[in-house]
């Protein structure tokens, strides 16, 4: 087995290169983008009478998801030690995903395209303007949502 420097070093050089933020940064990233964007696809899919459902379906997923791989992480560093162990199973996932992805997702533009097509079209779209006062100030259902725990999700931030 072939000997590695003490997890003290390994901890001085990731905080000296920002690892951690780096990481919180990609976290960020991947919340941005595929997160948001798996909410979009499943409410494409199920159409406008299940959106709640879709949206509460992935959220359980999400967190199922988190809760079993923080055990499977626990596991793993309890029996083979810090490092490498838990990171395989990252690594798994990530080729696991990807996968995944290239062989069965496919897109929803064309559920997009049915649904609105079965829509009548607005007669002008909703400035950025409009719904920032109607989230801040007309609607008061509007605005608890948009308070609190859910700061930043509404008025075209979200």
């Amino acid at each position: 087995m072939a000997r590695r420097p003490s997890g003290a070093v390994y901890d001085h050089l990731g905080a000296k290169l920002g690892m951690g933020d780096a990481a919180n940064a990609l976290l960020g990233i991947n919340q941005g983008f595929a997160w948001s964007m798996t909410v979009i696809m499943k409410i494409d899919l199920v159409g406008p009478k299940s959106r709640g459902l879709a949206v509460g379906l992935n959220e359980l997923a999400g967190y199922l998801a988190v809760g079993v791989t923080a055990y499977l992480t626990g596991y793993l560093a309890s029996e083979y030690g810090l490092r490498p162990a838990p990171i395989y199973l990252g690594v798994a996932y990530a080729i696991l995903g990807a996968g995944l992805s290239i062989l069965l997702v496919r897109d929803t533009r064309e559920y997009v395209r049915l649904e609105t097509a079965a829509h009548a079209r607005q007669a002008s779209p909703t400035s950025f303007r409009e719904i920032f006062v109607l989230t801040s100030f007309r609607d008061r259902n509007l605005f608890t949502a948009c308070s609190g725990v859910h700061a930043g999700t509404c008025g075209g931030f979200g």
